[in-house]
């Protein structure tokens, strides 16, 4: 299973109005979905995804297809995994061909008929959206993150060494503030160049490295790019999952609920998946 579920989980579309409750029934079904996986109950698992899939007003997002693709197959239940990896979502948007050859939640399908015929639609469309992203703009986006997660590696250990209310660690902070202010300046930059990058232009993980860059700044900074991406969603250059997610961290950030529920994490008591307020 191609696991994104603490990332992000919503599929919005500009024709559902955000808040709708539509979403947010589906997200909790979902959740619950991918929930009864993690506890090897596939076949409820499987239902409860179908369940999710039933709710009108609402687009599928390929990946929760390919998710309940996974239940199905290791629930023993062929026909149905292969009536999600058939769907239309799935032969529209689904490029995960280098994951979806080794995942072994799939094995039992591998002699099927059908499977060489639903691999080569995702290698079809896995060579097709390559053909449209911007390798450079990515790797670019890459070292940014990499520079901006190296700021915070040492902050637990340097706190523990000199503690929190100290000089050294004013300094410290001092270098993390003017490091964060040269990333946000990098992606100002690419901003100013071509607009907002689109889903086509960065691909699943350069959007999700831009969306971590992004929420990693402060409140103010990031706040600022929210026009920019819900214009580029209304467009349909990008994926509107993240601007539900912008919206619930930038709720979250001052204490207020979320609308969405897409800041998700996982009770280190319970392994229960918690929605932060």
């Amino acid at each position: 299973m191609k696991k994104i579920t603490n990332l992000i989980l919503l599929i919005l579309t500009t024709s559902v109005s955000f808040g709708q409750n539509p979403s947010n029934e589906y997200y909790k079904l979902v959740t619950k979905a991918d929930s009864l996986y993690e506890a090897k109950d596939y076949l409820n698992s499987g239902l409860v995804y179908s369940r999710a899939f039933e709710i009108k007003g609402w687009k599928i997002r390929a990946n929760d297809r390919y998710n309940a693709a996974c239940s199905w197959a290791l629930a023993k239940v062929p026909d149905s995994s292969f009536y999600q990896l058939e769907s239309k979502e799935i032969k529209r948007s689904y490029t995960n061909y280098d994951h979806t050859i080794i995942d072994e939640d799939l094995a039992s399908l591998h002699n099927d008929k059908r499977w060489a015929a639903f691999l080569k639609e995702v290698k079809r469309n896995k060579l097709k959206k390559e053909a449209k992203l911007n390798s450079i703009l990515v790797t670019e986006l890459k070292a940014l993150n990499d520079e901006n997660q190296n700021l915070l590696k040492d902050m637990p250990e340097f706190v523990n060494k000199n503690g929190s209310n100290t000089q050294k660690m004013l300094a410290f902070n001092k270098t993390i503030d003017e490091g964060k202010t040269k990333i946000k300046q990098k992606i100002d930059a690419i901003i100013a160049k071509d607009g907002w990058p689109s889903s086509d232009l960065l691909g699943l993980k350069g959007e999700y490295i831009l969306s971590a860059l992004v929420m990693s700044l402060d409140l103010k900074d990031s706040k600022k790019y929210l026009p920019l991406i819900k214009e580029s969603v209304k467009k349909g250059e990008s994926m509107p999952e993240y601007l539900a997610m912008y919206e619930d961290r930038f709720l979250t950030m001052q204490n207020k609920k979320q609308i969405y529920g897409t800041q998700v994490g996982q009770d280190p008591q319970t392994k229960h998946i918690i929605f932060y307020h």
